[in-house]
């Protein structure tokens, strides 16, 4: 064997090594965002549904507010069962 470095003997140049080692850093770190970016867009997306969520809820308990008490008592349910429907926890015996 001679005296000169492995990439020379196979061939391969010097700029040829930082092209590759630089393709490969590229990719790399675009594969690496690609997971963040989904998770991102993930969590943004479930933050939308739980907002709808709540402003559901909150509509259905303005429309509660509004009933008279008659009403309510005719549906079955008292002022006092605010606190469990909202909470999600309203049971009927």
């Amino acid at each position: 064997m001679s005296g000169m470095p492995f990439a020379t003997q196979a061939g391969i140049s010097r700029r040829n090594v930082n092209e590759m080692s630089s393709t490969n850093q590229t990719y790399l770190a675009s594969e690496s965002r690609q997971p963040a970016d989904t998770w991102l867009s993930n969590h943004i997306q479930n933050l939308r549904a739980y907002v709808a969520q709540r402003r559901a809820r909150a509509e259905e308990l303005r429309e509660l507010y509004r009933c008279t008490d008659r009403e309510l008592w005719d549906i079955g349910l008292s002022r006092s069962d605010f606190m469990a429907i909202e909470k999600g926890t309203y049971r009927r015996d």
